[in-house]
This record gives structure tokens, C-alpha cells and sequence, in this order.
């Protein structure tokens, strides 16, 4: 008698032991789903810290030397003969594409680093955080600076980006990958990741919340289509080349950039 209630007792769980099993699951999806959102928001907390960093740099550049820093005319005078002057014409020269150093995109972080204005070594180089920072965001990516993008916004060849061209006197640019040789004399390009985007709509969206207007083509922080946004098994960033952030869309397919000066 002992023997046959053991046994029927071993055949399955009890309703109050699945139960606790179901709950203990819950709590462990919980608690991923806690540590996710929580990795998120530190990323996207230290890449607003990092633009402010940048920010601060760039205004007690422009005090102390009274010009901006990649444009500096008289750097050589200051940093040695061998660091390459700016053209002074009161912006950022250098656009989207193909840049050859010593270009003012990649002189901006360069002169920033040798007025220590910030803690890290930016050297000209085209590469990834020696030449240009990470993202926080994404350590496989990066950011350069800028002012006038020429052709920034052009939909003719690729249906991407924006109809408007920004005209801006410096912008930090989240838009940089792990530059590689391309083109005719080997232009280095800063763009292996343009095709990709750099973070998703959300991830922006979030970012344009805390340091501005919320709104994906307004204020100091705009975000724009990556050259993969017209391919319709991938869906899209925005609602429309000058739309708002798509927020249904969860591949990075997104690039931004944040105005210091206009």
C-alpha cells in the first residue's frame, strides 16, 4: 500500500509546484528584461554625457584660442610646425564622404586633444578611436565633427537621408564607422557603417527627448536615413525623408548628428 501511493505520487508536479516554477521564470524574464533596459539607459546616459563633453570642450576651445578647433588657422603656432592649420573660415569644413587628413573633420578631436580640452589622445588618423571616438552607444562606431555637409541630403542616386541640406557652423556627427580605403587614390572613408545606421529609432528618440524637442527633424538633435532606409525589406528610421522617429522599426537604420553652433 506504502509503495503504490510513492509511486503515484512521483508520477508529475503538483499544481502548487508548477506554480512556483511559472513564478520563478517570471521573475528571471523580469529580472533579463530589468538588466537590459537598465544597459540601455546607461549607454544612452554616457552618450549624452560625452556629447556634453564635447560641448564644453569646444566652447573653452573657442575662448581661449578665439577660433574652433579643427579650423584653427595658427594651431601650428601653438601645438608645433608638424599639427596642420584649419582654413579659418568659421566653420568645419568637410563633409560626409571621402575625406583625405589633414582635413578639418579629422582636425577637430586632433587640436581638441593637443589644447587639453579633452582627457583623450586623438591623433590624425583615420581610425576609430585614435583619429575619432566611439559611440558610446556602440563601440564599433563612431563620430566625427562637421559644419557644411556638401551634398548632405541629396536623394537622386539613393532615395536616403534628408530633402534639406544643413548648413551648420559645427556639428558632432554620429554617423562614423571603422574608416577603410575606397574610390579613386584611395580617399579613406569614414562611412563603412553609413549603409547600416547607427542605432534605431527608439534609441534616438529617447536621446532627443532628454536633450531636446523629441522631435527627429527639430532642434539640436536631428536624426536622418541611412542609405539602407530605402530598401523596403528593411523598413525605415523615420516616417518620411523629413519625418518623425519610426518607432515600430527596431533596426538600426538611424544616423544623427548634434548641433553645437549654427
Amino acid at each position: 500500500m506504502m509503495k503504490e501511493r510513492f509511486e503515484k505520487r512521483e508520477k508529475g508536479f503538483s499544481l502548487v509546484e508548477i506554480s512556483i516554477v511559472i513564478v520563478i521564470i517570471g521573475l528571471i524574464t523580469a529580472g533579463v528584461t530589468s538588466a537590459q533596459s537598465i544597459i540601455k539607459s546607461s549607454k544612452i546616459q554616457a552618450q549624452i554625457l560625452d556629447f556634453q563633453k564635447y560641448k564644453v570642450a569646444y566652447n573653452s576651445f573657442k575662448e581661449q584660442f578665439n577660433a574652433l578647433p579643427g579650423d584653427f588657422k595658427r594651431a601650428s603656432d601653438y601645438f608645433g610646425v608638424a599639427v596642420p592649420n584649419g582654413n579659418g573660415n568659421n566653420y568645419i569644413d568637410g563633409g560626409l564622404d571621402n575625406v583625405m587628413p589633414p582635413s578639418e573633420v579629422m582636425l577637430f578631436f586632433h587640436h581638441l586633444s593637443l589644447a587639453k580640452m579633452v582627457p583623450e589622445k586623438h591623433e590624425m588618423v583615420f581610425h576609430l578611436d585614435i583619429g575619432y571616438p566611439h559611440l558610446k552607444l556602440d563601440k564599433t562606431k563612431g563620430m566625427t565633427a562637421g559644419g557644411r555637409f556638401g551634398g548632405f541630403g541629396s536623394t537622386a542616386n539613393y532615395g536616403y537621408q534628408v530633402t534639406v541640406t544643413p548648413d551648420y557652423i559645427a556639428v558632432l556627427n554620429l554617423q562614423a564607422g571603422q574608416a577603410h580605403l575606397n574610390g579613386p587614390g584611395n580617399y579613406p572613408r569614414r562611412q563603412f557603417n553609413n549603409f547600416e545606421g547607427t542605432a534605431t529609432a527608439e534609441t534616438y528618440f529617447l536621446i532627443d527627448q532628454k536633450i531636446d524637442d523629441g522631435v527627429a527633424r527639430q532642434g539640436i538633435f536631428k536624426a536622418y536615413r541611412a542609405w539602407s532606409a530605402h530598401y523596403p525589406y528593411r523598413g525605415d528610421c523615420l516616417t518620411g525623408l523629413n519625418g518623425d522617429y519610426l518607432l515600430t522599426n527596431d533596426i538600426p537604420l538611424c544616423h544623427a548628428y548634434y548641433i553645437f553652433e549654427q
